[in-house]
């Protein structure tokens, strides 16, 4: 099963679910959390969305030159060393990094309304998809200098 699932059991008991919600804009929460997370800044934002919408491990290689496409590859990956560092003072039980690369960790309990709105159209189950629906992927968020992630 998805971890994207909403029915998925958290296989880190005491570890609370995060949501991260992609329609209408980005917010991001933790299960009793009353406000949404806030971040140091919008690349952290777009690493970590990036790695919600995506179920398996991303070449850091990959990640750098997505976020600093006008870097050299040296500083594109000190940036990305220093934004993996940002991410994990917040969120570290949810993600899995190795030298190579990134994901969120399979057996976190982690929502992510695309994924499961994706799940839910395959699965036919179209009102319960629409219901996911607050409006367009990322409303409003984006990157400066990374076209590629913009797409």
């Amino acid at each position: 099963m998805s971890q994207a699932s909403s029915l998925q059991p958290p296989d880190r008991p005491g570890l609370e679910r995060l949501s991260v919600h992609t329609f209408g804009g980005l917010s991001v929460r933790q299960e009793a959390a009353v406000q949404p997370m806030q971040f140091e800044t919008r690349t952290v934002e777009a690493l970590l969305v990036y790695l919600a919408c995506h179920e398996r491990p991303l070449g850091r290689e990959a990640l750098a030159e997505l976020l600093w496409p006008e870097r050299t590859q040296k500083q594109a990956r000190a940036n990305l060393r220093v934004a993996i560092h940002r991410l994990r003072q917040q969120l570290t039980p949810y993600l899995l990094v190795t030298r190579q690369s990134m994901a969120l960790a399979a057996d976190a309990p982690i929502h992510v309304d695309s994924r499961e709105f994706e799940r839910l159209v395959g699965a036919g189950r179209l009102v319960e998809a629409l219901s996911l629906y607050s409006g367009d992927f990322l409303d409003g968020f984006y990157l400066d200098g990374s076209p590629v992630f913009e797409q």
